[in-house]
C-alpha cells in the first residue's frame, strides 16, 4: 500500500511540475494579465556567434521566464503572500504605511527630507525661464499661470511609515517656487496649501488608500479651483458645470487604485467607497467664451482630464502637453508627437499657458519647455511677419473649388472642395524681401518640392527656401504665387494638385483670394 502511495505522490509532483509547461505550449485556460509596464522579451534567433558568445542563451531564458504557463498566477500569488505576511511589495518605489496606506518612495523622500534637492541656483535659474515665458505670452495678450499640485504624503503625512515620524528638511524646491513666483510677479495656484488646509474638513477623501494621485474626487476640487481662477482674469464668461452630488463605488475607476494595480494581488486592500462627483454642464453657458488653454504637465493633470468637462469649457484647439513629450487634445483623441507642432506659436496664440507640477516632479519642472521656447523664440520671431500681422484666408482656383490641404492623402494641396473649413483655411506670414509663407491650420508650411516635381505640399514645420513664396496681386481679388524656382503655382487640370512649374500667369496660375480677416 505504501508503494501505491509512493507512486501516486511521484504522479502528481510530476503533473504539477508538468503542468507550467502544458498550459505554455495548449493555453487550455485563459490567464489574467498582469499589470503595470512590462517589457516582452522577443524569442531570440539562433545563430553560432550568439549561442558561442553566450547572448543567445540569456535572451532564450529570458523569453521563456516570461512566457512559462501560470506566471500571472504564481506571481500573483508570491505579491499577495509577501505583503500578507511581511507587508513586502515587489516594487521599489511602492511602501505600505500606517493602515496600509501606500506611497511613493521617491516622492516621499523628496517632499519629507528634502532629498534630491535641485540647490537655488538650479531653481532660480529656472524661474528666470519661466519669466521670460510669461513676458511673451502676456505680450499677446494671453495669461501665465504656475499651479502647484500636492503629493499625497504632504496632505496625509499621518499615515507614512514610522521612518517618516521626524522628517526634517532645510531646503524644498517647493519653497524655492514659491518664494519665486511671489518674487517674479508670476501668477500661481498654490493647491498643496490648499489642499493641506481642505484635508481635516473635506467630507470626501482628496486621495484614495492605494492610490498615487489626486482622487477622482481630489481632482474635481482642483478643476473647481483652476476654472475660478481662470475666470477671474478673463472679462468675458467662459462655460460651467454645476455639482449634483456623488456616486459611491467599490470599485475604483481612472487612476484611483493606480498603486494598488502594480502590485498584482489577489485582493484588494481598499476598504473605504470610491467616491466620484457628478459634474453637469450648464447647456445654456456654452455658447460663453472658450479659451484656448495650452497645459503643461505631468500625470496629475490626467484626472482633471478624465472629468471629460475641460472639452466642454475651452476651446477645441486647446491641448495638454504630457511632460512636454506628446500633445493631447482634451478629448479622448489620441495625441501626437510634439514635432508636428508650432510650440512657439501655440504659446503666444494661447490665452492661458498653464505649467503644473506636483511637488514629486519638481526636480523635472517644467519639463524643458521654457529652454525650447527661449532657444526658438528668437529664430521663429524672425520668420514671422515683420509687421505682426496674420491673414486668414481661402483660395479659390480656376475650377470654382477652393484649394484643400489635404491631411489625409498625405497633406497634398489641392483644388477640389466645394466648401472652406478648418482644411482650406490659411494664414500667411509677411517675410522681408516681399516674400510669405503660407501655413495651415495644422501650423504647417506649403513647400514646393523642388527636389521632385515641384508638387505643392503643406508638409513642412519649419521655413525654409522651398517654403517662401511671392505673392503678386492681380486684381482687387485675384492673386499669383511664385515659389522660390521662379515658377508659378498652377492647378493641374486632371489631378486638380497644385504645381509649381509654370513660366507665365494664365487661367490656371489665377486664384481668388478671399480673406476672413486679420488675426
Amino acid at each position: 500500500m505504501g508503494k501505491i502511495w509512493k507512486t501516486i505522490l511521484l504522479g502528481l509532483l510530476l503533473a504539477i511540475l508538468w503542468t507550467p509547461l502544458l498550459q505554455r505550449v495548449s493555453g487550455i485556460f485563459n490567464e489574467a494579465r498582469l499589470k503595470g509596464a512590462y517589457i516582452v522579451p522577443e524569442r531570440p534567433e539562433f545563430s553560432v556567434d550568439s549561442f558561442l558568445g553566450g547572448s543567445f542563451q540569456k535572451k532564450y531564458e529570458a523569453y521563456e521566464n516570461y512566457s512559462f504557463g501560470f506566471r500571472p498566477f504564481l506571481i500573483k500569488l508570491k505579491n499577495s503572500l509577501d505583503f500578507i505576511l511581511y507587508r513586502d511589495i515587489d516594487n521599489t518605489d511602492l511602501m505600505a504605511g500606517k493602515n496600509d496606506v501606500l506611497y511613493s518612495r521617491g516622492s516621499a523622500d523628496r517632499t519629507m527630507w528634502g532629498k534630491y534637492y535641485n540647490g537655488r541656483e538650479i531653481n532660480n535659474n529656472t524661474l528666470a525661464k519661466i519669466k521670460f515665458l510669461k513676458e511673451k505670452v502676456e505680450s499677446g495678450g494671453g495669461h501665465l499661470i504656475a499651479l502647484m499640485v500636492p503629493s499625497k504624503e504632504s496632505v496625509m503625512p499621518e499615515y507614512l511609515p514610522s521612518s517618516y515620524d521626524h522628517a526634517k528638511h532645510e531646503n524644498s524646491d517647493y519653497e524655492d517656487f514659491i518664494a519665486g513666483y511671489e518674487r517674479e510677479g508670476i501668477s500661481y495656484i498654490d493647491l498643496c496649501s490648499y489642499f493641506r488646509k481642505l484635508y481635516p474638513q473635506s467630507k470626501y477623501p482628496l486621495f484614495t488608500k492605494t492610490g498615487f494621485h489626486w482622487s477622482t474626487y481630489g481632482a474635481s476640487v482642483a478643476q473647481d479651483t483652476i476654472l475660478k481662477y481662470c475666470q477671474s482674469l478673463l472679462t468675458l464668461p467662459i462655460p460651467y458645470y454645476e455639482r449634483k452630488g456623488v456616486e459611491f463605488s467599490d470599485t475604483a475607476r481612472f487612476a484611483d487604485a493606480d498603486f494598488e494595480d502594480l502590485m498584482n494581488l489577489y485582493f484588494s486592500i481598499q476598504q473605504s467607497k470610491y467616491v466620484y462627483p457628478k459634474l453637469e454642464i450648464v447647456k445654456s453657458s456654452l455658447s460663453n467664451h472658450r479659451p484656448k488653454v495650452i497645459i503643461i504637465g505631468d500625470s496629475f493633470f490626467w484626472q482633471i482630464k478624465d472629468l471629460r468637462k475641460l472639452v466642454n469649457i475651452f476651446s477645441d484647439d486647446s491641448k495638454y502637453w504630457y511632460y512636454f513629450r506628446k500633445s493631447f487634445p482634451l478629448s479622448d483623441e489620441a495625441g501626437s508627437d510634439m514635432k508636428f507642432l508650432d510650440v512657439v506659436q501655440e504659446l503666444e496664440s494661447a490665452d492661458f499657458v498653464i505649467l503644473e507640477s506636483s511637488m514629486g516632479t519638481l526636480g523635472e519642472f517644467p519639463f524643458g519647455v521654457t529652454e525650447y521656447f527661449q532657444e526658438h523664440f528668437e529664430n521663429d520671431k524672425q520668420m514671422r511677419s515683420i509687421n505682426g500681422k496674420r491673414e486668414q484666408f481661402n483660395l479659390k482656383a480656376a475650377n470654382g473649388k477652393f484649394v484643400c490641404a489635404d491631411i489625409s492623402k498625405n497633406n497634398i494641396v489641392i483644388a477640389d472642395r466645394e466648401k472652406a473649413a478648418g482644411w482650406e483655411t490659411f494664414s500667411i506670414l509677411l517675410l522681408p524681401d516681399n516674400k510669405c509663407a503660407i501655413y495651415t491650420y495644422e501650423n504647417k508650411y506649403f513647400s514646393a518640392e523642388l527636389g521632385g516635381q515641384g508638387e505643392i505640399t503643406a508638409s513642412r514645420y519649419k521655413i525654409a527656401g522651398w517654403e517662401t513664396f511671392t505673392m503678386i496681386k492681380l486684381d482687387s481679388n485675384h492673386v499669383a504665387l511664385r515659389a522660390a524656382n521662379g515658377k508659378y503655382l498652377a492647378m493641374d487640370e486632371k489631378s486638380l494638385r497644385l504645381f509649381a512649374r509654370a513660366d507665365a500667369i494664365g487661367k490656371n496660375e489665377k486664384f481668388e483670394f478671399m480673406q476672413k480677416g486679420s488675426k
